[in-house]
């Protein structure tokens, strides 16, 4: 009787594992197929996604070849919008992602007239539409594609920039500093109002950022940098600097002069840098000084300004900076009084 109740359970254990077995492997099985299905869809639209992209920059390599004639009948607009509506009519849809990065991509590389053309053609496909509703999604990066679609494609509506700003308060500091740079370059004359108020320090990324747009705008449209020097900020007051130098704003030598007083030590840096890229030689006391000063950066800084600025007879004042306990600081001094002295070598006339 015992035996036939340990051979039952026995059985039974056996019967439970295959099972458990089986029911593990029917879970792989299944696994498998959905990692296969969700592979071979991948893969298919992929290949969708690269023929789309294919017969869009034909259709608009098409459009451009055939309106480059000199007795062109039609413009480029009128050609390309008529060959992607006969694209929409025959296949039912046009892919908008697909679209806005084909366009946007071509504009970095056209200028004028044909990157406005090229723009019409985005609005004529109501683009930015699809562009616009990105702001309303939950997903920041999705957010971030659209504010950078929007400004890229240049939306520059009362409406759109406004509900741009009310993206401003998100807890995403990296969002505030897209909505910061959308709504710079969405302004025919930047707006930097923002460096007004800003408390935050200002990233350097974006720093670079703002940097590169600024350059791509007319120097007369730039506003005057020395405004923001009396931030509480001071990355607002470096990145200020900074531009001063970059876009050459004499009018602002007053106010960076003033700077070489500063208690942070990385604003005199900054200005020491900005008053040797000016070349304002009325700050040379001033350098004289900052040369001795504690801090190691502002003294190499000040050198490298004075082997710009400085003459041949302020070279004795850097006499006591020769034998300085800093390596480079006497290296610096070295180099700064050689190139003091090959500044005042007078030229020599061809025979």
């Amino acid at each position: 009787m015992i035996v036939a109740v340990q051979l039952e359970t026995l059985i039974y254990s056996h019967g439970l594992l295959l099972g458990i077995a089986a029911f593990l492997l029917s879970i792989c099985l299944i696994l498998v197929i959905v990692l296969y299905i969700h592979r071979t869809l991948s893969v298919v639209r992929e290949k969708k996604k690269s023929d789309l992209q294919f017969r869009y920059q034909y259709l608009l390599y098409d459009a451009l070849v055939e309106t480059q004639a000199e007795n062109a009948p039609n413009s480029f607009l009128n050609v390309a919008s008529e060959l992607f509506q006969q694209e929409k009519k025959q296949n039912k849809y046009l892919d908008p992602q697909i679209l806005t990065d084909i366009i946007l991509n071509l504009k970095k590389s056209l200028s004028g007239s044909a990157q406005n053309q090229l723009l019409s053609l985005a609005y004529a496909l109501e683009l930015p539409k699809y562009s616009l509703k990105k702001l309303r999604e939950r997903n920041i990066s999705v957010r971030t594609q659209g504010l950078h679609e929007i400004s890229a494609m240049q939306v520059n509506r009362p409406e759109v920039k406004e509900e741009i700003r009310c993206l401003y308060p998100s807890d995403a500091s990296h969002m505030a500093q897209e909505v910061i740079l959308a709504l710079a370059k969405l302004e025919s004359s930047p707006d930097l109002a923002f460096l007004s108020s800003l408390n935050t320090p200002l990233s350097e990324l974006l720093q670079i950022r703002l940097h590169h747009h600024l350059r791509s705008i007319g120097r007369h449209r730039l506003p005057n940098f020395s405004q923001w020097l009396t931030s509480e900020n001071e990355s607002i007051v470096l990145f200020a600097l900074r531009m001063i130098a970059e876009f050459q704003q004499y009018s602002a030598a007053p106010s960076v002069l003033h700077k070489l007083s500063n208690s942070s030590l990385s604003v005199i840096t900054e200005a020491i840098n900005t008053v040797n890229r000016l070349q304002l030689t009325e700050a040379m006391p001033t350098l004289m000084n900052l040369a001795k000063h504690k801090d190691t950066d502002i003294q190499l800084a000040s050198l490298q300004a004075i082997s710009k600025l400085g003459s041949h007879q302020q070279t004795t004042s850097l006499d006591d900076l020769r034998r300085h306990p800093n390596y480079w600081v006497r290296r610096a001094t070295s180099k700064a009084v050689a190139q003091i002295q090959s500044n005042a070598e007078p030229i020599k006339p061809l025979l």
